[in-house]
């Protein structure tokens, strides 16, 4: 049986007038199997409607449009009269009907050169690329009754689904949800009781709630960040290792910040954040090397934006590991940083001022492409900061945290 909201989507999708639609749950919600179930029913009554009806599921990734597409095969079998009209197996991509087809595809640029569909799904639009999916709609163009309906968890602050979601009513797209999995009778409610103290709330309110999280574009709540801040001013503890972060600069300084931990449960920030504004790389190195050999130094992640001064580290016996910038990089590291701040599993010497500073204004950043980043104004001492903690990156430590556990198990 379907949800109330997933009732209300499918009686909407009834109507032929409605032809753009647009959706937005929480992950798990049943958003696509519910979509699935639209295309069956498509398949199954329009042709004899319009002659013939073909269906088109673009998704984010590989992955998703399978998923969907999946579910879609499963109600080919439940529906005798949908079964009469094959006219050959469903393959892994694709299903053709006496009057129609249902193609699974990637959202990539040829993609979008396809077939022209009556039906376009754009499946987790919030992680594909915004400009393969404005270049998908037109797909429809073709069809004098052509449809479209577009889903996604938001995961993105800014993006097409989001503009298309806050602007519904000047792009003409009907709005469903957000469905939150707190209404949905599959879910394990136990389960969401936990996550809701486990997840941040910004990932609370994406992933459970289904909806844009709230308090804007900053990273971290400046109200957490002042919590985390001890109320003495301290270095690095003799009886533990350390690990350094280096955000190599140029005109901008070159930051070193330390980590620590876990020490009874938390990673302790020793001060103050060593910065080098206007030393030659020589000097730098040799300090480096004192603290790293001298202060018990584990490992220190740099930057990758000076290859032969992450080598030079190398040479002078630092366990050293380069880390390349990306929007995906940066993004895990900020989500992690984000989450120890939140749970307050972060102490932070007094006397790293500038550090501090940033992490209280460090924010996305709408991109020309609609897409996001993570700014770059003044964050050498940030950048620095979430490089000392990678460790925890490559260890999956956040994933073990939000592990989700018996989410499907009944409560």
């Amino acid at each position: 049986m379907p949800t109330m909201d997933q009732a209300e989507v499918l009686q909407a999708c009834a109507d032929l007038d409605k032809t753009q639609i647009i959706l937005s749950a929480g992950r798990g919600a049943g958003k696509s199997k519910v979509v699935s179930w639209i295309v069956a029913w498509s398949m199954a009554c329009l042709p004899d409607v319009f002659e013939k009806y073909n269906v088109v599921i673009l998704g984010g990734s590989s992955e998703q449009s399978k998923i969907m597409y999946s579910y879609f095969k499963d109600n080919i079998y439940k529906t005798k009269y949908l079964e009469t009209r094959l006219v050959a197996d469903p393959t892994k991509s694709e299903t053709k009907f006496e009057s129609g087809f249902v193609k699974a595809l990637t959202a990539s640029e040829r993609a979008v050169r396809g077939p022209h569909p009556e039906l376009l799904i754009l499946d987790e639009v919030a992680a594909a690329d915004d400009e393969i999916m404005r270049s998908a709609l037109p797909m429809i163009s073709g069809s004098l009754h052509g449809r479209v309906i577009m889903l996604s968890t938001p995961h993105r602050m800014f993006g097409l689904f989001q503009d298309y979601w806050e602007n519904a009513d000047l792009y003409e797209y009907e709005k469903f949800g957000p469905w939150p999995l707190t209404n949905c009778p599959h879910i394990n409610q136990q389960w969401v009781e936990r996550m809701r103290v486990q997840y941040t709330p910004q990932k609370f309110a994406v992933e459970i709630l289904g909806k844009p999280a709230e308090g804007g574009a900053l990273v971290f709540n400046a109200k957490w960040v002042d919590a985390c801040v001890a109320e003495e001013p301290f270095g690095l503890n003799p009886n533990y290792d350390h690990d350094g972060g280096v955000d190599w600069g140029h005109v901008n300084p070159t930051v070193l910040v330390k980590s620590q931990g876990f020490i009874d449960g938390k990673i302790y920030i020793p001060g103050p954040d060593k910065m080098w504004q206007y030393e030659q790389f020589p000097v730098i190195q040799q300090e480096l090397m004192h603290t790293y050999k001298t202060k018990r130094g584990n490992k220190y992640y740099a930057d990758s934006s000076h290859i032969g001064e992450n080598q030079r580290m190398i040479e002078n016996g630092i366990d050293t590991e380069a880390i390349r910038f990306t929007k995906e990089s940066k993004k895990a590291m900020a989500e992690l940083a984000q989450y120890l701040v939140w749970k307050g599993m972060l102490v932070i010497s007094p006397d790293n001022e500038i550090l501090i500073k940033q992490m209280k204004k460090y924010h996305w950043v709408k991109m020309s492409s609609g897409d996001e980043k993570l700014s770059k104004d003044e964050t050498d001492n940030v950048e620095a900061f979430l490089l000392s903690l990678y460790s925890l990156i490559e260890m999956g430590w956040l994933s073990e945290q939000y592990g989700e556990g018996d989410k499907w198990a009944s409560a």
